[in-house]
């Protein structure tokens, strides 16, 4: 199977290449780089390209003619989209719309990653078919691409995902490298005691995706690490797992912080419609600290 990646050399593109060799399909990758940050993964294809350059992905597109393509290019800063409203459009939308216009005309499948910031946070545990209320422009942008793929074809995956972590030669900077990095200079490390996600490791995110991709699967799929819990909770395990004192940690409010983009409380999500059509469950966070403590 020929999978083309954007985003490649992002935190969960790195994963997709890596999974995609181990399971011995062909791997193509693109990026708005010139030279790809993640070589030492093996012998894969790489294109330089921008999503918001059409002309450009179109013919990346063509040339790879892929049997499948997983979007995973975007701006994920939350603060940034907030502040920079056209340059959040113009790649998670309108970028996302340069690679549909390609799966239109092909019929290849289209696998988006979305967000679980598409709800408002009140009550938690949310079901893909909950109602969505993005208080955020990074959220709304994504609801609204979400929209436009679900109404332009129907050979397409959408994945709301959450809270990604991992560890990579390539990545310099995620939720646990940040927080690994102050604790390792016995610094104070503040967590949100209010902020309730489901943190999810990108290596089994990755797995995960070529699940409902082998198992044909469509629509859209909650796809998170499968605890819910407190970014302050999430930290203990980190020092509980990685040999580090929690008193270092310090409990901090959301209420505290003038962020540009307001966050949910409560975005943690159900996947029961994953599980039961893979058969498989996601990794909690204490196994994929575990799996991770191994690497290192």
């Amino acid at each position: 199977m020929k999978i083309l990646i954007t985003g490649s050399n992002g935190n969960l593109g790195t994963k997709l290449i890596d999974t995609c060799l181990k399971r011995g399909h062909n791997p193509v990758a693109t990026d708005f780089a010139v030279e790809p940050s993640n070589r030492t993964l093996g012998k894969f294809e790489y294109f330089w390209g921008d999503v918001q350059e059409r002309e450009k992905i179109l013919q990346i597109c063509n040339k790879v003619k892929p049997d499948v393509i997983i979007h995973t290019a975007a701006i994920t800063d939350v603060d940034l989209c907030e502040q920079e409203h056209e340059l959040a459009v113009n790649i998670n939308l309108e970028g996302t719309v340069n690679i549909l216009n390609y799966a239109e005309e092909s019929g290849c499948k289209l696998v988006f990653i979305s967000t679980d910031y598409v709800f408002d946070g009140q009550k938690g545990n949310y079901i893909e078919t909950d109602e969505t209320e993005p208080i955020n422009f990074y959220g709304q942008n994504k609801l609204e691409t979400e929209n436009i793929i679900k109404e332009t074809i129907e050979n397409y995956l959408i994945i709301r995902t959450s809270s990604l972590y991992g560890i990579a030669d390539n990545i310099q900077n995620n939720f646990l490298l940040w927080i690994l990095k102050k604790l390792k200079k016995d610094e104070k490390v503040p967590l949100f005691i209010d902020q309730i996600v489901n943190p999810t490791l990108t290596d089994n995110l990755a797995s995960n995706i070529f699940e409902l991709i082998s198992a044909e699967a469509t629509g859209i799929y909650h796809l998170a690490g499968n605890d819910s819990m407190s970014r302050y909770e999430f930290g203990e395990l980190v020092c509980e797992v990685f040999n580090y004192d929690k008193i270092l940690l310090e409990k901090v409010s959301l209420s505290d912080f003038d962020f540009a983009a307001k966050r949910p409380k409560n975005s943690s999500m159900c996947l029961d419609k994953f599980i039961n059509k893979c058969n498989t469950k996601p990794f909690g966070v204490k196994e994929s600290l575990n799996f991770l403590e191994i690497m290192i």
